[in-house]
């Protein structure tokens, strides 16, 4: 209130200058006519302002002369004046320009302040979330420094997603649940699903094979969330092959039968061995060697021996046989000689005496 007083005081006075200005200037008129006035610079009498004109002034210096010349100035503005910003305004300091006005060769500055401007505060930075149960904090801060602090209206619920709590069969119903998030607080949503069916739930059939197990998918959805129940159902049967042998069996050895699926499965049995098929040879005992029974496989060959008889023998004529460097007996039996040994003579002994005439004899004998 006390400024715009003060404004019109300034107004109101700068009229009655100007009025009396005028009634001068009309009552010398004729001496202005009269004399070529030398006047001093213009000097500013009322400065301009952002709100108001104002108004420049010179007065000449001749002797006796009172005649002053005015020259009225537009309100400060950027069309009128030339404007330049000293310093710029903050939040928290006035800023400084100044208007220059140019005229008759004179320049005119005149320094206005200029308000502080708005705080510019940054984003917000929550600093305390809400929740459903307490209010949350939240502030910004401008450049100067200065901090505003605002509180944040309670939220509501943040429910979990739906989880399964209870899985549906085909004969008894399930359960989907979901809980609040938000630390402290129990609030609990529950859903009832269906019994496994096929009106209620989309559902897909796999059938089993020998390799893989089969399925009974249901999906369910529900707020753009789908569930999954299956059914697993076992793999079926191998379809085998007749058997083949793919190792024979030998006398000793076991032998090995194999059978496949298409899938790649395979089984084997095992072909037990067919043991020996044997030919029984018995061979006699004779004088010199054992009797025995021959077992001959007539599969593989293998043979062996057993129930061995004792050797029975020779069976001796008693009636050596010699030449004339040894002597034997004869086996009646194998007729082999027996007993080979050389001769043991005895000394010589005359058997045929000499005469004049005759020749003599003599003997010398073995005892075989």
């Amino acid at each position: 209130m006390r400024s715009k007083r003060f404004l019109c005081f300034i107004v109101i006075s700068g009229l009655l200058i100007s009025l009396f200005l005028l009634a001068s200037c009309n009552e010398f008129q004729d001496e202005e006519q009269a004399c070529d006035h030398d006047f001093d610079e213009w000097s500013v009498l009322d400065a301009p302002t952002l709100e108001k004109g104002g108004c420049l002034i010179r007065k000449c210096n001749l002797q006796g002369c009172n005649h002053e010349e005015l020259h009225y100035l537009n309100s400060l503005s950027t069309s009128n004046y030339k404007y330049i910003c000293l310093a710029q305004p903050t939040c928290s300091e006035i800023g400084k320009a100044k208007y220059v006005y140019d005229f008759d060769g004179y320049n005119f500055e005149f320094l206005v302040d200029i308000p502080t401007v708005d705080h510019q505060f940054g984003e917000y930075i929550v600093d305390v979330e809400p929740t459903c149960q307490l209010e949350g904090k939240k502030h910004r801060e401008c450049s100067c420094g200065k901090i505003v602090e605002e509180s944040m209206s309670r939220v509501d619920h943040k429910m979990s997603n739906w989880s399964v709590s209870k899985e549906p069969t085909l004969t008894t119903q399930g359960e989907l649940i979901r809980l609040c998030t938000y630390n402290g607080c129990t609030k609990k949503e529950t859903l009832t699903l269906p019994k496994l069916n096929l009106d209620d739930y989309n559902y897909t059939y796999i059938e089993s094979t020998c390799v893989t197990e089969g399925k009974e998918i249901y999906k369910y959805n529900i707020s753009n969330m789908e569930f999954v129940f299956e059914i697993v159902l076992p793999k079926a049967n191998h379809n085998m092959s007749d058997w083949i042998e793919t190792k024979p069996a030998t006398c000793t050895v076991d032998g090995e039968m194999t059978r496949s699926c298409a899938c790649g499965y395979t089984e084997t049995r095992v072909e037990n061995a067919l043991g020996h098929t044997y030919v029984d040879t018995i061979t006699k005992p004779t004088c010199i060697e054992q009797g025995y029974v021959t077992h001959h496989c007539t599969e593989c060959g293998y043979n062996y021996k057993d129930n061995y008889i004792d050797k029975i023998g020779h069976n001796l004529s008693g009636i050596y046989q010699y030449n004339n460097i040894e002597h034997w007996d004869v086996c009646i039996t194998c007729h082999c000689q027996v007993g080979n040994e050389t001769h043991k003579l005895s000394d010589w002994i005359v058997t045929k005496p000499a005469t004049c005439t005759v020749d003599g004899e003599m003997t010398r004998s073995c005892a075989c």
